[in-house]
């Protein structure tokens, strides 16, 4: 055989390993008397996950000594290992249930990387990628069948999916939220189910409703769309937060805030937003440097700062804005390709920085240019009221 391949099989064989350890702590123990792992052409279209077995293009086996290629086959391995207990152990019901396939299968392959690396860009990928390339009137609901059929296929099972099951996990606490799926995959060992069942779960473990999260990333569209702002009150050493929200689109959620201090730390603080504007006071110790909402992509939504230009949120357009753009300036995040978009991973992009459409119209569109920076400047010294 090829060495490089010996070495790349063998680092996959480990990786396999791993993600069956891991999965079968998070969930249930691995339900399967063997695991087989076929490489297939690299046509074959990334890789797929029947029972006992995960198929994936050849490419992916391609591990160097030095490591390159692992985190790609990291992710796409521990998706399709992901399916053996969601869509092979637990099976849908119906159509109306690919949360409980591809989306599971997408969010324990984030949280399998998350917990083996530290490092949360797949959710952040998959966060950023939906609220970026589907637009909200073309995108069906997550619970309808006709996910199937929609260009959007790909950015609402998967992407959306694993998205919505992280923001549960926020909402529920990580102990809570695991012990939902180990209940449901006992509860639906090798057999059927769909949402409803999911959710009857839910509520059994958590004991109270859960219909208003189920209303909202379910059977609504779109993310949350949240206005921000800030104000440091010295006198008091508070921050006032604000947060606005769409009289059409109020969303209820959990919203990590951090506020980083002159001295490089950071205060993590999370406030409940139920409302279409809501006002919070947050006691601080130290000088604020900048706030950020949500930076770990926690929660599926799109921010604008409501004093725009303000992107580090203090309540002033000021030259430490100019600052927070020069690390997104000139970032194409999503670009177009043969009529479909695609997200692309930068870690200078700061979403605040996204002011203006290429094209004018309002509202951000993924990328951050000159129109973005000219934006800023027009609203440079303007101050929030508190």
């Amino acid at each position: 055989a090829d060495p490089s391949q010996t070495v790349g099989a063998g680092k996959m064989l480990g990786i396999m390993q791993d993600v069956v350890a891991h999965y079968s702590d998070f969930f249930v123990a691995y339900p399967w008397e063997k695991l087989d792992a076929v490489a297939m052409p690299n046509s074959f279209s990334g890789g797929f996950g029947p029972l006992s077995t995960v198929m994936m293009m050849m490419d992916i086996f391609d591990i160097d000594e030095d490591g390159h290629g692992l985190s790609g086959s990291m992710q796409l391995a521990s998706h399709e290992i992901g399916h053996q207990w969601w869509g092979n152990l637990v099976e849908m019901k119906d159509e109306g249930a690919i949360f409980l396939s591809e989306g599971l299968a997408e969010f324990s392959s984030n949280f399998y990387f998350e917990k083996v690396t530290d490092n949360r860009w797949p959710f952040a990928a998959n966060n950023l990628s939906y609220v970026y390339t589907v637009p909200v009137d073309e995108e069906p609901a997550l619970a309808s069948p006709f996910v199937y059929a929609s260009p959007y296929y790909y950015q609402v099972a998967y992407q959306k999916g694993a998205c919505v099951a992280e923001s549960l996990r926020t909402e529920l606490g990580e102990e809570l939220f695991l012990e939902v799926l180990s209940t449901f995959t006992q509860r639906f060992y090798m057999n059927y189910a769909n949402i409803e069942d999911f959710f009857d779960v839910v509520e059994e473990v958590v004991g109270e409703p859960m219909d208003w999260f189920y209303d909202q990333w379910f059977l609504g569209q779109g993310p949350a769309r949240l206005m921000v702002g800030a104000v440091y009150q010295p006198q008091g050493q508070t921050v006032r937060f604000k947060v606005a929200q769409e009289e059409d689109n109020v969303y209820r959620m959990t919203l990590p805030i951090w506020i980083q201090l002159l001295d490089g730390t950071y205060l993590e603080r999370q406030v409940v937003i139920t409302k279409e504007e809501e006002i919070f006071d947050i006691p601080i110790t130290g000088t604020p440097l900048r706030i950020l909402i949500d930076p770990r992509f926690r929660q599926l939504r799109r921010i604008y700062p409501l004093l725009p230009g303000d992107l580090d949120l203090n309540g002033l357009v000021d030259g430490r804005d100019l600052v927070e753009m020069s690390y997104a300036y000139g970032v194409n995040i999503v670009v177009s390709h043969q009529g479909y978009e695609y997200f692309i991973p930068n870690s200078g992009y700061v979403e605040l920085a996204d002011l203006i459409r290429d094209n004018a119209l309002p509202g951000p569109d993924g990328k951050v240019g000159l129109k973005d920076l000219e934006e800023l400047k027009t609203h440079f010294g303007q101050k929030l009221e508190p």
